[in-house]
């Protein structure tokens, strides 16, 4: 798939014609127009098509809609995934269908890339996040700036150790450049979440740019497939002790292995010694004693960007 615009925005779809319409909406409202739409449905079973299909003569050549579209359902990763190797534009954007996107959402983020290329090229990997509103259903704001919500500090988070314990990028944030694209390949389906496997890739070999301001209206309801937990709720567990905080922190590393396991085998000849070394040391994690564990946590620094959070699990490991 050819492209003459510099940014393939990249929609995967899935029974959101409920909201599809306010996000189309809110692309054709950029301040830049160096973008296409490159959709892929996963065989929706409302009226998306038909959606898209009215938008055809507002959209122009500006839509493209993968031919395979609707015909074999591969979930939310493998939707992703499936765009991603169609992409050929130097750049990429992800897009959700329910999200609104503010009208300097795509020049915020083009100028944030090309400045870091004019720094380390073209030939190295970037990737560029912001932060986001957070909405409910109807729009109303639940929090005005998502990453002071969950108590993020994401300039803290661009190495590899913080990337394996936490991810700070969310991929409807997200622009790579090709040199990105074409070192992520496939994304496999064990990875869970498409921008999660992305961040370890940019976190292992490049570099990740986080720009402070909201570019998007995130909407949150039933149907999303990541969940939030706001900050003041984890700053109560980890006080009080609770026992279903150490389990909960337990099932988010376990959760992370398998990836992180996927993330060694494919670039093992890639990756430094170091680098290696701290993987490995996370994948051990359960296997080592208390004092080994947390030994292991320190030097190879696999912190959270929330110093409370890294010292819950520093008390909770």
């Amino acid at each position: 798939m050819r492209s003459e615009y510099a940014i393939q925005v990249l929609l995967a779809t899935y029974n959101g014609s409920r909201y599809l319409a306010a996000f189309l909406n809110s692309l054709l409202a950029q301040d830049c127009q160096e973008w296409c739409l490159v959709v892929r449905d996963d065989c929706s079973t409302d009226n998306t098509s038909e959606l898209l299909g009215r938008y055809l003569p507002l959209f122009g050549d500006r839509l493209q809609i993968l031919p395979d579209s609707g015909r074999n359902n591969l979930g939310v990763v493998g939707n992703f995934s499936r765009l991603l190797s169609a992409s050929t534009a130097p750049y990429v954007m992800f897009a959700d269908q329910d999200d609104i996107w503010h009208p300097d959402k795509i020049s915020l983020t083009l100028a944030a890339m090309r400045h870091r290329e004019v720094e380390v090229g073209t030939g190295r990997p970037i990737l560029v996040h912001t932060d986001l509103v957070v909405v409910d259903e109807d729009l109303q704001t639940v929090a005005a700036s998502y990453w002071r919500y969950q108590g993020l500090v994401p300039s803290r988070g661009h190495a590899l150790g913080h990337m394996m314990v936490e991810n700070i990028v969310w991929g409807c944030t997200s622009m790579l450049n090709r040199t990105l694209v074409d070192l992520t390949g496939e994304i496999p389906h064990e990875a869970r979440f498409h921008d999660w496997w992305i961040s370890l890739v940019a976190a292992a070999f490049g570099d990740i740019e986080s720009l402070p301001v909201q570019t998007i209206d995130w909407r949150r309801h039933g149907a999303n497939d990541s969940e939030i937990t706001k900050l003041p709720e984890v700053v109560r567990r980890t006080v009080t002790g609770m026992p279903d905080m150490i389990s909960r922190l337990a099932r988010l590393l376990e959760s992370s292995r398998p990836r992180v396991r996927l993330f060694l085998e494919r670039y093992r000849g890639r990756l430094k010694a170091d680098q290696i070394a701290a993987i490995e040391a996370f994948l051990d994690l359960p296997t080592l004693g208390l004092l080994a564990r947390r030994r292991a946590v320190l030097q190879h620094r696999l912190f959270f960007t929330s110093r409370l959070r890294t010292g819950g699990l520093l008390l909770l490991v």
